[in-house]
């Protein structure tokens, strides 16, 4: 079972309040998610190398909401993924050309959806 361990603590308040997905796109080979709390309380993360993304409804991702639940700390925005069955899959679809060890799996949850990304290094995170 994928193991989640919270990530980027210092950008989430205490107790954890969700970040809402502002904006999600892929341009020039770069991932950029962009979330929103309150007016001026946003959050960029920018990942230049990534592999591969899924995105899903809250209501349709409720197996990694239980995974995260049971192995981590629920309520929070964002985690690496130990373990991870969709890096598993990735590497399976690649024939093992891309190598489970080299991967990075980061799950985003917000108030309504869950982002997984794989990439080959973490994101990197800014403060407009």
């Amino acid at each position: 079972m994928s193991k989640y361990v919270p990530i980027f603590q210092q950008y989430a308040p205490t107790p954890p309040k969700l970040y809402d997905l502002e904006e999600l796109c892929e341009r020039s080979g770069v991932i950029e998610v962009r979330l929103a709390r309150e007016e001026k309380d946003r959050l960029h993360l920018t990942f230049s190398d990534h592999l591969g993304f899924r995105k899903a409804g809250e209501s349709d991702a409720l197996v990694s909401l239980a995974a995260i639940a049971a192995t981590s700390q629920a309520g929070r925005s964002f985690y690496l993924v130990e373990d991870s069955d969709y890096v598993r899959w990735f590497v399976a679809q690649s024939h093992g050309i891309q190598r489970a060890e080299s991967l990075r799996h980061i799950t985003i949850v917000t108030i309504d959806d869950v982002i997984d990304v794989i990439s080959l290094s973490l994101p990197s995170v800014t403060v407009p």
